[in-house]
């Protein structure tokens, strides 16, 4: 299993379109709120997360942008506001289940602080092998930002104990074993 945290960056919703861009066009999809989708061609929604009827995933991380740029006038600044993690099962573990692959990225966005922050669970098709895509915001409802202090040790002790729980192999990324020499 490889879990890969893309650098922040101000462009949240162009993570948001890159993942709705491969869902071949569905209707309806930004609005969509239930984990009960299936048979999108290159990929679909798995379950949207922390978004109030009637609101859209978008919308309510606009409105999270817009009271972080109001925190600016008082010094406190966000510059970065995406929040876009991908899960890659190796070619040696099992296809994760849509039910696992909702608890298991549960668990990880509760570890980094992202329980209560608004996100969405996609899953793609459009390679050899399924994988899924997370999007969320960086700053909360009041713009507040997500502590991300340590976030890359947190998720590779978070993944430790998840590939054991859900019986995968962790696999780290190129820029995690460069990071692990470094520490070592």
């Amino acid at each position: 299993m490889i879990v890969k945290i893309q650098p922040p960056n101000p462009g949240v919703m162009a993570a948001i379109q890159y993942n709705e861009k491969k869902m071949d066009g569905v209707e309806g999809i930004r609005n969509h709120k239930d984990a009960n989708m299936h048979g999108i061609e290159d990929g679909h929604v798995l379950v949207t997360r922390n978004v109030p009827d009637g609101k859209t995933l978008s919308g309510v991380i606009q409105e999270n942008m817009l009271n972080s740029v109001k925190k600016r006038r008082s010094g406190q600044a966000t510059k970065n506001f995406a929040f876009h993690m991908s899960i890659n099962p190796s070619e040696t573990d099992r296809p994760l289940s849509d039910k696992d692959a909702v608890a298991f990225t549960d668990e990880i966005m509760k570890a980094l602080g992202y329980e209560h922050q608004p996100y969405r669970i996609y899953k793609h098709t459009d390679i050899e092998r399924e994988h899924y895509h997370v999007v969320s915001c960086r700053v909360d409802e009041n713009g507040k930002k997500i502590k991300d202090n340590f976030e890359r040790l947190v998720l590779r002790q978070t993944l430790k104990r998840l590939t054991e729980k859900y019986g995968y192999s962790l696999v780290l990324s190129e820029d995690e074993l460069e990071e692990k020499e470094k520490e070592e």
